[in-house]
């Protein structure tokens, strides 16, 4: 599932190809996806309407016009790509728009369908970014949130930073990948931590999140920028579906389930 590195990249591609146009030929080639999407509403606002803005918030992509802002999630397949408006439409293609002024289109495609489209007026009317936490990369002393946040919380410590409203965007990947660069076991209790360790995770979580935007994503099977490209931060993962041994300590890397969810670490280097 795309994360928010994959998320931002797609934005920033997004931004240089679609802000100042307007939309036109807004088709629905469905009605739902994981939701009925309005599709009424988001002709209203998109359609003939230049587009001042695109930005993400948590795993959303949202476009912004006068009128209102439209909200796009990727879910675990969706592909949101610029493209000729002369190539054929692949399957599982949701919507399309074509960008005026451009010989190129928007398209989201959803094999699995659990994305998401949706409009409104204002985001404040939106129930998608209502109980979302904070922005990783944004928040001001992350470390003292997360430690604030995390008192009394017995939940081990991966789930607690991948939980949406607490913090956002931080997927299995990069839980995985931050704590093991803060060193920290992902069966740690989120309140056993103490300061020195909520100070060395919150600079990881950061810092893998910038290298991984930097490297365009990870690519693992459907993810692709909105200019069909893999991301390339899959050549940089230290544990996550490694089969090989740790880089720091040569002990093999141990995968267990938490939640459902595959996990990678070493039980040597995190403790």
């Amino acid at each position: 599932m795309p994360e928010l590195p994959e998320v931002e990249t797609v934005v920033q591609g997004l931004s240089l190809a679609v802000t100042g146009h307007s939309l036109s030929a807004i088709t629905f080639h469905r009605d739902k996806i994981r939701e009925e999407i309005p599709t009424q509403l988001f002709r209203e606002l998109f359609e003939g309407q230049p587009v001042l803005d695109i930005f993400r918030r948590g795993k959303y992509i949202i476009l912004r016009t006068d009128l209102g802002f439209g909200l796009i999630h990727l879910g675990m397949s969706g592909v949101l790509a610029v493209e000729s408006k002369a190539l054929p439409l692949p399957r599982h293609t949701h919507f399309t728009a074509d960008i005026d002024s451009t010989s190129e289109r928007l398209r989201f495609t959803d094999p699995r369908r659990f994305g998401r489209l949706g409009a409104v007026k204002n985001l404040n009317d939106s129930i998608w970014l209502s109980s979302l936490g904070v922005e990783p990369l944004i928040q001001k002393n992350l470390a003292g949130y997360l430690g604030k946040m995390a008192k009394n919380r017995k939940v081990p410590i991966k789930n607690f930073i991948m939980d949406s409203k607490i913090l956002v965007g931080v997927g299995n990947i990069y839980a995985s990948e931050s704590l093991f660069d803060a060193g920290i076991s992902p069966l740690r209790s989120a309140n056993s931590l103490i300061k020195i360790e909520w100070l060395r995770l919150s600079r990881s979580i950061q810092s893998i999140l910038k290298k991984a935007i930097k490297a365009g994503g990870t690519t693992l099977k459907d993810y692709r920028t909105s200019g069909g490209e893999m991301g390339y931060f899959v050549n940089e993962l230290s544990v996550y579906g490694k089969k090989e041994p740790c880089m720091k300590c040569f002990h093999p890397i141990m995968q267990m389930r938490q939640s459902g969810r595959s996990t990678w670490f070493c039980s040597v280097c995190q403790k």
